[in-house]
């Protein structure tokens, strides 16, 4: 049999040899491959299989191994306290494990303070649970008292008093926020008008405004004997027109009044006869003087 098979094969070329044996090479590779590779899997996954169970029972065991990070709670029932004010013991008394009192210490101790319960939960290691358990035994008082060296008892100043219709203007300049623009300023209108009997006409200084005025409306009074008064049935026609409450159409009805009718006997004149609004003459009447009655008009 063989004798023939060598026939055979000797009756090939060369080439036809060398990819017969070729062939032959794969054919049995393959064989030995199939016979083979299932069995080292079958080892490498048992080896892998191996591996990770041991794997999970040494994490397991670890787990079991592991201190648990919170104290179990305290036998004893909580009780009140100031969370900013508790020591260590109190702390460890209604639960806190070691690592969570001291952290919570450190913190009062470099100056931190809680405003609310709420404030507690932000420690870092506290628990919902620990927090809910002794939420209800928190008591913080409304006021945090400081340290007596922290209170400062501020000094006791006298608020300085300017007389608006007699100052001058450096003593307008004391006041907060007037500087020698506005001083300037209210002495002119001050003049213009003949005196000041409310602070509120200052209001009416251009540039003053209502927040300015809240600053220096407490350090300023008035003293209306100082107003000048206007004679306005003698009073001359830039005398009138120089009020800034009276206009040029104003002072001449008032003129075209006197020539008609002689003259004014009270506001009440200068109103029903169209001269002045209600508005306009409440605010002009501290400027005015009249005529009383008839026989005064005589002398």
């Amino acid at each position: 049999m063989w004798n023939r098979f060598l026939k055979d094969f000797l009756s090939f070329s060369s080439s036809d040899r060398n990819g017969i044996v070729v062939l032959s090479v794969l054919i049995i590779s393959a064989l030995l491959a199939a016979i083979l590779v299932p069995s080292f899997m079958d080892r490498k996954r048992m080896s892998s299989e191996i591996d990770f169970e041991a794997l999970v029972s040494s994490f397991y065991s670890e787990k079991e191994e592991r201190p648990v990070t919170e104290s179990p709670l305290p036998a004893e029932k909580p009780f009140h306290f100031d969370p900013n004010r508790i020591g260590r013991e109190d702390m460890r008394k209604l639960g806190f494990n070691e690592q969570l009192a001291s952290t919570y210490a450190n913190y009062l101790a470099s100056g931190g303070r809680f405003l609310k319960k709420e404030d507690v939960k932000k420690v870092y290691g506290m628990t919902d649970g620990l927090f809910n358990r002794l939420e209800p035994y928190m008591i913080i008082p409304t006021a945090i008292e400081k340290p007596a060296a922290e209170i400062m008892i501020p000094p006791v100043i006298e608020k300085m008093m300017i007389e608006l219709n007699s100052a001058d203007s450096s003593e307008l300049r004391k006041l907060p926020g007037i500087g020698p623009v506005f001083s300037s300023r209210i002495i002119r209108f001050r003049e213009l008008l003949g005196g000041f009997y409310s602070s509120g006409q200052l209001m009416e200084v251009y540039g003053i405004s209502p927040e300015l005025f809240e600053k220096i409306s407490e350090q300023v009074q008035v003293d209306s004997s100082y107003i000048k008064k206007i004679d306005i049935n003698n009073a001359s026609f830039s005398e009138l027109l120089r009020h800034p409450y009276i206009s040029r159409e104003q002072v001449q009805r008032i003129f075209g009044y006197i020539q008609r009718e002689g003259c004014f006997f009270s506001d009440e004149d200068l109103f029903h006869n169209g001269i002045f609004d209600s508005l306009s003459l409440l605010k002009l009447r501290p400027y005015l003087v009249f005529y009383s009655s008839e026989s005064d008009l005589k002398k």
